[in-house]
């Protein structure tokens, strides 16, 4: 049974500013008395209200044309309305749906430094309709109800692609040919790597991916993986799941992966790091991803915001794999929530402002940004020359039930490649003063982080602790977290501060200790927390010299964290980048819990 019904019947086209119609009955015309500013000064005004949570990658431009659906002054059924639409992590929205929203704001845990708010919506876009069956499983077997409707409509729609660097798409055949997961699955086991079809140079196949928990991208590879292993596009079934082939295949699949993630930006933004330094080939192979990604990255902007950097066009770019053994099609819908806080008006206000979004002119501002229409109609954006296929995807997979979907996710968690992590933490005077607004130290503040975090890793990944002020100290050796987790939360609950921030020497010795002992069974990393800057030996261009080396076998990943105000971000952004992986920022210190969770997500 499918998941949702995704029609595409849609209610009127766009409204003419001024002119009354008729919707289900409701009257709707200009507001001639003036536009509220911002929420509170609609909600002051007596006006309806709507918040509407969007996926982070049509985030923007559908905050734009909410505020010019506000703009128009409109009212429904005689009352003045707002729509407030912001970027919402699909993975986090549905954690809080089944957690229970009783209050109006949650910790923008979308956001890497968790220092804003993310409201509670009336209206959810995730990326794919995938989550609201299992949001509403989850809510009945906690004998809740459940919030999500099973029917709703698109705001667009976007296929799910594995994006890989052009010049290796082409060496498996791309555009004529067809690529499956089978072929990438049987490229990743062949010891001889990129070298068995002529690119020694490439060395072997590496897959970044995202976090299924996290991300729809992630989520949705991974349900592309089972159905490729089974043959099937439809009716996948828990038994299918368990079939001792089927997970040979997905743990294949997964084997190949350098890290996973929480975002698909920080992918996107390390292929563009090493595009300009002329390693467009280098980072990863390939990375499951929405077709829009690749429209933006090969645009120029690959985290998909204008705002944030100079657009660049990449010397290597990205091309749209669809794979021919199946694929998910992103319907992107739009749900009105069955919450108790959402009320008729705002139902109301909901169907008006997706009338709004289906009008030719809005559907086209998507188009024009990558997406396909609601009804599944590509752009004349959407090129060969820009990566695309227009006419792809072939092979169209079906959302399974809910049941199904959730046993994809807990399988993920036995089947996932497994970490090898050192904890490098900063254990510098500075960490002894207060972290605002806990009621802790930094230090008592991070270490109460630090022991939550190992809940969220495997009993056999692999954990060790170092720490650092003056030099740097082994407190546990990495061993396998069963083993190792007695010794960890010893270790971590007797931390005390002092001393100064030696960050350089520290780093680099830590790296080197992961590298005299690879593993490449295991995602090797350093996860690395400081507030200061360095005052001990070292300096920064010999430690990214160290980090940033061609042999990917000798790659060890630093994922650092900038811990309160005094934090020296840029550094640690540099060191993330020499290292192929991501910079989080938690200078709000109370963000720490979430921020070390997004971090771990890497694993």
């Amino acid at each position: 049974m499918e998941l949702s019904l995704r029609g595409r019947g849609g209610l009127v086209a766009a409204i003419a500013f001024a002119v009354l119609l008729l919707v289900g009955g409701l009257a709707v015309r200009a507001f001639s008395s003036g536009t509220p500013s911002d929420v509170a000064a609609a909600q002051d005004s007596g006006c309806t209200t709507i918040n509407v949570a969007v996926s982070s990658e049509k985030a923007r431009i559908t905050a734009e044309l909410a505020e010019e659906y506000n703009a128009e002054g409109r009212t429904v059924a005689d009352t003045c309305v707002f729509v407030n639409a912001y970027s919402a992590a699909s993975g986090r929205v549905a954690d809080q749906l089944v957690a229970g929203w009783d209050s109006g704001d949650l910790e923008a845990t979308e956001a890497q430094d968790g220092s804003g708010t993310v409201q509670r919506p009336d209206v959810w876009s995730p990326v794919d309709s995938s989550w609201t069956g299992v949001v509403n499983l989850r809510l009945r077997e906690a004998d809740r109800q459940a919030v999500i409707p099973t029917e709703s409509e698109s705001v667009v729609t976007s296929p799910l692609v594995v994006a890989m660097p052009q010049p290796l798409a082409e060496a498996l055949g791309w555009p004529q040919q067809q690529i499956g997961w089978a072929d990438l699955l049987a490229l990743a086991n062949d010891p001889q790597g990129w070298a068995s079809v002529g690119h020694p140079e490439w060395g072997s196949f590496k897959m970044g991916k995202t976090n299924p928990h996290v991300s729809t991208f992630g989520f949705q590879a991974t349900l592309a993986t089972y159905y490729a292993a089974t043959g099937l596009v439809s009716d996948l079934t828990v038994a299918d799941l368990n079939k001792p082939e089927v997970r040979a295949f997905v743990s294949g699949v997964e084997s190949a992966t350098v890290h996973y993630g929480p975002l698909s930006s920080a992918f996107l933004t390390n292929m563009a790091h090493a595009d300009e330094q002329g390693r467009g080939t280098s980072y990863v192979s390939a990375v499951p991803l929405e077709e829009k990604n690749v429209f933006d990255y090969n645009s120029g902007d690959p985290d998909g915001n204008p705002d944030t950097g100079e657009t660049r066009v990449p010397k290597t770019p990205l091309a749209a794999v669809y794979p021919s053994d199946g694929t998910a099609m992103f319907d992107h819908p739009y749900l009105v929530l069955d919450a108790a806080w959402v009320d008729d008006a705002k139902r109301a206000l909901a169907d008006d402002f997706l009338s709004y979004l289906h009008g030719g002119p809005q559907q086209s501002r998507y188009q024009q940004a990558g997406f396909r229409s609601y009804d599944g109609q590509p752009g004349a954006e959407m090129t060969q020359q820009l990566g695309m296929l227009p006419a792809q995807p072939t092979r169209v997979i079906t959302t399974p039930a809910p049941a199904v979907l959730d046993e994809v996710l807990n399988s993920w968690d036995e089947l996932r490649k497994r970490g090898r992590v050192l904890l490098l933490l900063d254990v510098s005077g500075s960490m002894g003063a207060e972290a605002e607004g806990t009621g802790l130290t930094k230090l008592e503040a991070a270490k109460k982080a630090a022991l939550a975090s190992l809940d969220g890793l495997a009993q056999d990944d692999e954990v060790g602790l170092w720490v650092f002020s003056n030099g740097h100290r082994e407190a546990v050796p990495v061993a396998a977290l069963a083993s190792n987790r007695a010794k960890l939360k010893r270790a971590i609950a007797a931390l005390e501060p002092g001393g100064g921030t030696d960050l350089y020497t520290s780093a680099q010795a830590a790296v080197a200790e992961l590298r005299a002992n690879p593993d490449t069974s295991r995602i090797t990393a350093v996860v690395l927390l400081s507030d200061g800057q360095n005052d001990g030996g070292g300096d920064l261009s010999g430690l990214l010299s160290d980090l940033d080396v061609e042999d990917e076998a000798a790659v060890v990943r630093v994922f650092p964290i900038g811990y309160g105000e005094d934090a020296d971000m840029p550094t640690l952004t540099k060191i993330a980048e020499a290292s192929r992986a991501a910079a989080y920022d938690a200078t709000n210190a109370a963000s720490i819990d979430r921020v070390l969770e997004q971090v771990l997500s890497n694993f």
